[in-house]
């Protein structure tokens, strides 16, 4: 993404920035809908936005190890917290 930064914040950011969920088919739970926060991420717009969802959605977000791209720097920690998730959605 450090490559195309220029474009990203020309044309890929209005997409994110301007989303706005239409929580009342979220809450309908088909697909479920989980919202994720890295623990290294408190205070930022990511984790604030996550939180929000949650909170309208009548749930807690869930927390995973690292931070926004916990993923790939905690990979191991982040499956761990992940496979619970999953299956409680089976």
């Amino acid at each position: 993404m450090m490559g195309n930064l220029d474009f990203f914040f020309a044309h890929g950011r209005k997409a994110i920035v301007d989303y706005v969920p239409d929580v009342e088919t979220l809450k309908k739970g088909r697909p479920r809908v989980v919202a994720g926060v890295g623990e290294a991420t408190t205070g930022h717009t990511a984790h604030r936005s996550a939180v929000a969802l949650a909170e309208r959605l009548g749930t807690a977000p869930v927390i995973f190890p690292g931070d926004h791209g916990g993923f790939g720097s905690h990979a191991a920690a982040f499956a761990e917290r992940l496979d619970p998730v999953l299956k409680a959605g089976s």
